[in-house]
């Protein structure tokens, strides 16, 4: 019997006698480097066998930009969790430390002496404590309420933008009073100058020594009208936003209107 080899015959994957080509080898290796190692040739790129853990493919000629996007990135993050407190800010024009100016609206009056001088003289004085004023209504001559054997006064209001807080402020004004050589003898009577705080931003104040708004605004034509010349929609009552300065000396009666004149 004829034991002629046959012509095929079939090789085990592990046997010895097993010797892929020398260009199978190449395929397979190329194929693997492909997988594993990034390429510069291209931008990012995803194959069919691509997979979440393989490393990201980078164009070399934006590999460089890409770091110094990563370090941009960085610096950006640090600065981010650095407290607020520690940051520089543009030509240190603006930093967080700094006291914020607070808009306040002060009524001013006077019946003894050279009653405008005086007014001007307390304005001068504001400014000099720091407590700048930004704009004053017209000066009224007005008849006397509550203590009436007394001169007419002359009475207005001024907007100031200070750093105080309302009692630190309503300490500068009586100081600014005192300064002037007022002397309280009698409440609500005569006196060379009289400076109260009227409002003081959006803010409620209830203090023994100072409640803002201040209480008697909404009586008072003398208050109502310098404030209406400056903020005539503005609401008095924050609980009544609906109800401003105008409408109430709209609603003043008669017989307390008709004694304050212009100067």
């Amino acid at each position: 019997m004829s034991l002629a080899r046959s012509p095929l015959r079939a090789w085990s994957l592990y046997s010895h006698h097993a010797r892929p080509s020398s260009s199978l080898v190449t395929t397979i290796r190329t194929a693997a480097a492909r997988r594993t190692t990034p390429s510069y040739n291209t931008l990012t790129t995803r194959s069919p066998d691509y997979s979440p853990s393989a490393s990201p493919v980078i164009h070399r000629r934006t590999y460089a930009s890409f770091k110094r996007y990563t370090m941009d990135q960085a610096l950006v993050d640090d600065l981010k969790s650095q407290p607020r407190d520690d940051l520089v800010f543009r030509k240190g024009e603006s930093k967080p430390d700094d006291p914020k100016m607070r808009t306040a609206y002060i009524a001013l009056g006077s019946n003894m002496g050279d009653r405008v001088a005086m007014i001007e003289q307390a304005c001068r004085e504001m400014d000099a404590r720091g407590i700048t004023v930004k704009r004053t209504s017209s000066l009224w001559e007005t008849e006397p309420m509550y203590v009436l054997d007394q001169d007419r006064f002359v009475n207005g209001a001024c907007e100031v933008e200070t750093e105080l807080e309302p009692l630190p402020l309503l300490d500068a004004l009586q100081d600014i009073e005192k300064s002037m050589g007022r002397r309280k003898v009698i409440d609500k009577g005569p006196r060379n100058i009289d400076l109260d705080v009227l409002l003081y931003e959006n803010e409620t104040v209830s203090h023994p020594r100072l409640q803002v708004p201040h209480p008697l605004i909404a009586e008072r034509e003398f208050v109502l009208r310098p404030l209406s010349e400056l903020i005539p929609h503005r609401a008095l009552n924050a609980a009544r936003p609906w109800k401003l300065i105008q409408d109430y000396l709209n609603e003043l009666p008669p017989h307390t209107t008709g004694g304050t004149e212009p100067l």
